[in-house]
């Protein structure tokens, strides 16, 4: 969020910035020499994620633990031929104009990652992603688990944090103190747990008090992140409607006897600049991409929700689900304050 480091560390310790400048330099060559070539230069995104490899590589690590950039399929990440574990978190509408405009399509991108004979993780969500996701998993013999049912029981909550246990038909966990705040965060702490569990199958020695100080030492920047507490300051990079809905539970959840005020850190105005539109290459339908206009309109829809306003669910085509949201907004514009 702040700085390149923070993308490469090794037992939590940050890349030195001459370390970074050097393998940087290092991929660089070949970025140049690729761009001679029919083929071109890599993406930025590319070339940081070659950095990850080569790094990790020459640092001889025991595990590395690799985060997707957008959707799976074609990600750049995506060139582990067998990896230990591949997890699958949240699906929502996100970056539609290159993974689709459905649950479903989405869920098949990001199901990209799934290699042959190689287990997987799956987030308990919604049954369309559960059921592309497990066809996938079929398909490439690999072993899938999901916790249809589980039962999450909040001993204690505050802005401090939650102690919850976790049971169902894979783990019984106790005692967890989570010290990230937002309700999504509870299904996140079960799936990286899931994942732990799943790991000790297949060889890796994990043990109960690991799990509970991994999670106890957790660090999770720009999600419901309390940067002040007098006076009390909150940011969260919600940006998609999932992220919004989740947002605004979690402030009527934690701050519901208290005087909100939402903001963007975006320089924005109630005069709308106009929608920017594109051809998809993919499909040759009208996609729209989001603009200053989107930004402000999921600040104020978050913030109407936390006040208990009731909004018509996203439909899954973008522009008909901004055309509602645009609606919403507009009829109830006299309550917002930026």
């Amino acid at each position: 969020l702040e700085r390149y480091n923070e993308r490469y560390k090794i037992n939590n310790i940050e890349i030195s910035n001459e370390d970074f400048a050097e393998y940087i330099e290092k991929i660089k060559f070949y970025a140049d020499e690729m761009e001679k070539e029919e083929i071109g230069r890599p993406t930025v995104f590319e070339q940081l994620t070659a950095v990850a490899f080569l790094y990790f590589a020459d640092k001889n690590v025991d595990y590395a633990v690799i985060e997707v950039g957008l959707g799976g399929r074609f990600d750049a990440t995506n060139v582990v031929k067998k990896p230990v574990l591949s997890i699958i978190t949240s699906i929502s509408f996100d970056h539609t104009e290159f993974l689709g405009n459905t649950i479903e399509s989405i869920a098949f991108e990001k199901g990209g990652i799934i290699k042959e004979g190689c287990p997987v993780v799956l987030y308990r969500q919604d049954k369309r992603v559960f059921d592309v996701i497990s066809k996938l998993c079929i398909e490439r013999n690999a072993e899938l688990y999901y916790n249809s049912v589980s039962e999450i029981k909040t001993i204690k909550s505050d802005i401090n944090g939650s102690i919850i246990s976790i049971k169902n038909d894979i783990f019984d966990i106790n005692n967890i103190f989570l010290p990230l705040i937002g309700e999504y965060q509870l299904k996140n702490c079960e799936t990286a747990v899931l994942a732990a569990v799943v790991l000790r199958k297949y060889g890796i020695n994990i043990s109960d008090e690991n799990i509970l100080k991994g999670i106890a030492d957790t660090k999770w920047n720009g999600r419901m992140e309390v940067c002040s507490k007098e006076p009390l300051v909150v940011i969260d990079g919600a940006h998609n409607a999932d992220g919004v809905y989740m947002l605004a539970e979690s402030v009527k959840k934690y701050f519901k006897d208290k005087r909100r005020k939402f903001g963007s850190c975006y320089p924005l105005s109630l005069n709308y600049p106009p929608v920017k539109e594109a051809d998809s290459q993919k499909e040759g339908q009208k996609c729209r991409f989001f603009s200053e206009r989107h930004l402000l309109s999921f600040t104020a829809l978050a913030m109407l929700l936390s006040r208990g306003k009731t909004y018509i669910p996203f439909v899954e085509k973008a522009p008909e689900r901004f055309s509602l949201l645009d609606a919403f907004i507009s009829s109830e514009i006299s309550e917002l304050s930026f």
